[in-house]
């Protein structure tokens, strides 16, 4: 049989490699303003920032008061009225994973206080008709408020070797003058990229908000760490050394690492707990070893404690660790940072927390230790006085039950007593008639308390004017 030239070819074999990768976590979002502060403005700046390492970013969206949901694209000014606000800030991926922030309270209040007697002088008059005799006063010093606001107090960010990220600093101008802010970007000059300008000023007028843009451009070789360093502004006599922490990964991460520390105030010696998810986003199937390492350092790099170990997981493993802090560690502000490793690779995550000492830490709890005291005494004043009530009830109800039964016995001729038989009846029915009262009217006090519920008063009377009914008493009537 002859070959068919157009049925006939050649099977050839090829592999192909497919990567997948698996987004399980929605984008990280932090609400740098407004705060949980009073204003004394209607214009309000809300500030965020916003980072997906494995999807783009889909809509970001607010709600204020539990209003309709507003929807941005970027850092707003928006106005509030005068009054308690509530916000908080939405944001979802191209996967439609959703993350919302932590709600803000703050207050507007654009009302001048009042003026002050003690902080109205008097003096003598030169000439004229005289000068009016000021009474003693004694001078109020008041807090003077900072002529600039700035938005961070620390700056944190999230890129990898080779990655980008925006961050916006929002200046706004309290006083009544013209101000000029000079920002030294020296120490963090090697994060930005060349062309940017390390040493900048501008100028910033009376009630004006202005934003300043730290484009973060880090190199592909960028070794995976959290580095910590100073930006420095300056203005009129103040300088402010703003803590600028970034954390890389590397460019490809095997995971996805996220960190919730429970408890970010803590106090030395004190435990630190915290809870952590590893999610494997490049492997399907299979166990994987990582080495995790976790290092608590201060905010000038030096290292507090540094601990290691190995876990083995497949898709996820959450768990909770403790990590005890040092007696000597001192006030100030720390980062825990995690750093998972599998081979080269290395994903992480970061996050600050406060020391301060025992003293301040519990100062709270002793300037109130009085309140609380006095407040535990009066719930033991109020169980004690329930308990007695329902004990009282609860016996009356027992000699009630007994009266009942008693009265029945004899009723039934269980009971027989041939001396004073009349005398006898006439007084066990003298003593259920006292004893239904006592427990009708203490039963109408403990509902007018609060003490019984009412279905339990309704069902107890009504269990009463049963019994009086049966026994026929001249009175049941009256109840």
């Amino acid at each position: 049989m002859k070959e068919d030239p157009n049925y006939h070819s050649k099977a050839t074999y090829s592999s192909l490699s497919v990567s997948i990768n698996v987004d399980t976590m929605p984008p990280s979002l932090v609400l740098s303003l407004p705060e949980n502060i009073t204003y004394t403005t209607t214009t309000i700046l809300l500030n965020f920032s916003i980072n997906d390492s494995f999807s783009s970013i889909g809509t970001i969206w607010y709600n204020l008061d539990s209003g309709a949901n507003i929807t941005i694209t970027d850092n707003i000014t928006f106005t509030a009225s005068d009054g308690i606000h509530t916000l908080r800030l939405y944001a979802n991926d191209s996967v439609g994973l959703v993350n919302d922030s932590n709600q803000v309270v703050f207050t507007v209040s654009t009302q001048a206080p009042a003026p002050s007697q003690s902080a109205i002088s008097g003096g003598s008059g030169g000439g004229g008709r005289g000068a009016v005799a000021a009474l003693p006063v004694t001078p109020t010093i008041k807090e003077v408020p900072d002529p600039i606001s700035i938005s961070d107090k620390v700056i944190k960010l999230k890129t990898f070797a080779g990655g980008t990220v925006d961050h916006y600093i929002i200046f706004t101008n309290n006083g009544k003058e013209t101000i000029k802010i000079k920002i030294d970007l020296t120490n963090v000059a090697k994060f930005i990229s060349t062309s940017g300008l390390f040493k900048e000023e501008f100028e910033i007028e009376p009630g004006e908000i202005k934003e300043y843009k730290i484009a973060i451009r880090t190199d592909k070789n960028l070794k995976p760490e959290l580095y910590t360093e100073k930006i420095k502004i300056s203005y009129l006599d103040e300088v402010k050394q703003i803590p600028f922490i970034l954390e890389v990964s590397s460019p490809e991460p095997l995971f996805d690492v996220v960190l919730k520390i429970f408890n970010n105030t803590l106090s030395s010696g004190s435990k630190l707990i915290f809870e952590t998810t590893i999610t494997n986003i490049k492997t399907i199937t299979g166990q994987t070893d990582v080495n995790i390492t976790y290092y608590i350092r201060d905010l000038e790099n030096n290292q507090i404690i540094e601990e290691s170990e190995a876990r083995i997981f497949e898709m996820q493993i959450n768990y909770i660790k403790t990590i005890k802090l040092p007696d000597y560690i001192k006030d100030g502000t720390y980062l825990l940072y995690i750093k998972v490793s599998s081979g080269n690779v290395v994903s992480s995550a970061s996050d600050v927390f406060y020391v301060k000492s025992k003293q301040d830490f519990f100062s709270y709890l002793n300037k109130n230790f009085m309140i609380y005291v006095l407040f535990i005494i009066l719930l033991l004043v109020i169980f004690f006085v329930e308990s007695s009530q329902m004990k009282k009830l609860k016996k009356l109800e027992q000699f009630f039950d007994l009266g009942i039964k008693t009265y029945k016995e004899r009723q039934l001729g269980i009971v027989k007593n041939t001396q004073n038989s009349i005398s006898s009846e006439n007084n066990l029915q003298s003593n259920i008639r006292s004893q239904i009262a006592r427990r009708a009217i203490m039963l109408r006090d403990n509902y007018a308390s609060g003490n019984i519920s009412k279905e339990y008063y309704d069902s107890s009377m009504r269990k009463l004017r049963e019994f009086v009914y049966k026994i026929e008493l001249p009175n049941r009537s009256k109840l």
